[in-house]
C-alpha cells in the first residue's frame, strides 16, 4: 500500500473533488514529495472509484463533494473535475471557506472567472489556477536569456500542443461539461506569450474546428498581435501527430523548447540559434506538479494575496478566443469588460419561434451579455404532464446557433421555477417576455433580494408551445 499522508502541524490539508486520469497519473506522486502539505480525503460520484484509490493511498473517500467540503479539519481543495463544473464547486468551497487549488481552465467563461474570484474575496479564501508550467525553470531560462538580448529583437512566438485521439467515451468529448482543445489547452502558450512579450494582447484572432459527432472543438489556431508589430501564433488538436514546442524568433537568433508543456522529470534542454551557430542549453530538472503544489500550499502559510489579476488576464483572453470564433472576426481585448451587463431570459423553448427571438434580440440589448436559462425536461415534465418535443441537450444545441445569445445554461432548479440557476448565475438583468410579469413570476421576491433588476414585455407572446401540448 502506498501512504502520501505526512503528519505535520505545519502541513496543509487537502481534500480532492473528483477522479481525473490526470489525477491518478501525476498528481498523487507529486503531491507524495511536496514538503508542506498532503491529500487526506477525495470524493467522487464514482464512490466505487473513490473507495479504491482511498484505499491504495492510505486516504479517505465521500461519494459526495458536499460532504468533503463539511469536513472541518480540511484547509484546502483540489478541484480536478471537468471544466464546466469548476465555476459551481470552486463557488462553493469558498462558501465552506476552503482554500481552493482549481484545474485550468479556471472556467467555461470569462465571467464565470469573475464569479469565482468574487467568492473568494467574499470568504477570504486564496484562489489558484493550476497551470503547472508556470513553476518549470526552463521557461525562466528563456526569459533570462531573451533580457540578456541573446536573439535581438523579438518578432514572434509560435507554438504547438497536441496529440492523437482520445479514448471514445473520455471526458474531454462530453461538450455539456464544456470541455474541448480550447479549454484544456489554450491557457499554456498564452501564459507563455504573456511571459516573454510581458505585454497584453491587443488582439486575438481564433478558429476552432467542430468535431462533428461530439460538438466539440477537437483543434484549432490562434493568432495573438501585441504592440511594435509582435504576434504569437499557437496550433493545436487533439486528433494530431503529438507536438509539445514553442520557438522564439528574434532579429538574431532562435530559441525552441521541445518538451514545452508536459514535462516530466527528465532532462529539459532548450536549443538556442545564432549566427550559424546551435547550443543545447540544459536546465534543473523537477516536477512540476509538486512545485506547483507546493507552491499553492506556501500561499496559504505565509498569507500571501491571490493573484486574481493574472487569472483574469488570462480569463478575458480565452474568452476573446471563444468570441473571436464565434463571431469570425478579430476581437479586441477592451471588448472583454468585467464590469458588462449580464442579462438573463428564461423559458422552455419547445418548440422554438418567432416569438422567442424577439426576446432575445430585446433583451440582449438591456445589456452586453445574454445568457439563457433552458428549463430542463424534468421541468416540462412537470409543466406539460410529458417528455419534450425536443430534450434539453437538442433545445441548447438551437439556441446556441442563435446571433443574439452569448451563454445557454441548462436549469439546474427541481421546481417550476428558475430560482436556484439565477442565485448560480446572479446577473444584472432577469428579463420577461410579454407573456410574464414580475409581480407575478415566483423569481420575483429572490431577484429583490439579490438585487437582480426585472425588466418585463421583451417580445410578443406567440402560443406556438401550447397549441403542441393540446392538439398532440
Amino acid at each position: 500500500m502506498i501512504s502520501i499522508l505526512k503528519m505535520s502541524d505545519k502541513k496543509i490539508k487537502l481534500g480532492v473533488l473528483g477522479c481525473s486520469n490526470f489525477l491518478r497519473k501525476r498528481i498523487f506522486d507529486a503531491i507524495s514529495k511536496c514538503e508542506y502539505g498532503n491529500i487526506v480525503c477525495l470524493a467522487s460520484r464514482d464512490i466505487e472509484k473513490a473507495k479504491k484509490w482511498a484505499e491504495e493511498f492510505n486516504i479517505e473517500s465521500y461519494d459526495s463533494y458536499e460532504r468533503l467540503l463539511k469536513r472541518k479539519d480540511i484547509d484546502a481543495v483540489y478541484i480536478a473535475l471537468p471544466i464546466g463544473l469548476h465555476k459551481e464547486w470552486s463557488i462553493k468551497a469558498a462558501e465552506y471557506e476552503k482554500h481552493i487549488i482549481c484545474e485550468k481552465s479556471l472556467a467555461e467563461s470569462f465571467y464565470s472567472v469573475i464569479k469565482i474570484i468574487e467568492s473568494c474575496k467574499k470568504n477570504n479564501v486564496k484562489l489558484y489556477e493550476n497551470i503547472m508550467i508556470k513553476n518549470h525553470p526552463q521557461h525562466y531560462k528563456v526569459l533570462e536569456m531573451i533580457k540578456n538580448d541573446k536573439i535581438g529583437k523579438m518578432f514572434s512566438i509560435k507554438s504547438s500542443f497536441g496529440h492523437a485521439p482520445l479514448e471514445k467515451n473520455d471526458i474531454r468529448y462530453k461538450k455539456e461539461l464544456n470541455n474541448g482543445i480550447l479549454n484544456d489547452v489554450v491557457c499554456y502558450p498564452i501564459f507563455i506569450s504573456r511571459l516573454f512579450f510581458n505585454e497584453e494582447p491587443l488582439n486575438v484572432d481564433c478558429n476552432l474546428f467542430i468535431d462533428n459527432k461530439t460538438g466539440v472543438d477537437i483543434k484549432g489556431c490562434i493568432k495573438l498581435e501585441f504592440s511594435g508589430n509582435k504576434i504569437a501564433f499557437f496550433d493545436f488538436g487533439f486528433d494530431n501527430f503529438y507536438q509539445n514546442n514553442y520557438e522564439i524568433w528574434g532579429s538574431e537568433g532562435l530559441i525552441r523548447v521541445n518538451r514545452a508543456y508536459s514535462i516530466g522529470e527528465d532532462n529539459p534542454e532548450i536549443e538556442y540559434e545564432y549566427e550559424n551557430k546551435k547550443e543545447k542549453i540544459e536546465c534543473e530538472i523537477v516536477n512540476q506538479y509538486a512545485k506547483t503544489f507546493d507552491d499553492f500550499f506556501l500561499n496559504i502559510l505565509d498569507d500571501k494575496e491571490s493573484k486574481f489579476d493574472e487569472m483574469i488576464k488570462i480569463a478575458k483572453i480565452m474568452e476573446a478566443c471563444r468570441i473571436s470564433n464565434k463571431e469570425n472576426r478579430k476581437i479586441n481585448l477592451d471588448e472583454i469588460n468585467e464590469n458588462k451587463k449580464v442579462v438573463v431570459v428564461s423559458g422552455y423553448f419547445d418548440p422554438l419561434h418567432i416569438g422567442h427571438l424577439e426576446l432575445f434580440e430585446l433583451s440582449k440589448k438591456l445589456g452586453d451579455k445574454l445568457i439563457v436559462i433552458l428549463n430542463n425536461d424534468k421541468q416540462v415534465l412537470m409543466k406539460r404532464g410529458k417528455a419534450p418535443f425536443m430534450n434539453q441537450e437538442q433545445r441548447k444545441k438551437l439556441l446556441e446557433s442563435i446571433k443574439y445569445i452569448d451563454e445557454v445554461f441548462i436549469s439546474i432548479d427541481g421546481d417550476r421555477s428558475v430560482c436556484e440557476s439565477l442565485k448560480f448565475l446572479k446577473p444584472d438583468i432577469f428579463a420577461n417576455g410579454g407573456d410574464r410579469h414580475q409581480g407575478e413570476i415566483p423569481e420575483s421576491k429572490l431577484c429583490r433580494e439579490l438585487g437582480i433588476k426585472m425588466v418585463d414585455g421583451q417580445g410578443e407572446k406567440i402560443a406556438s408551445s401550447r397549441d403542441y401540448y393540446i392538439n398532440n
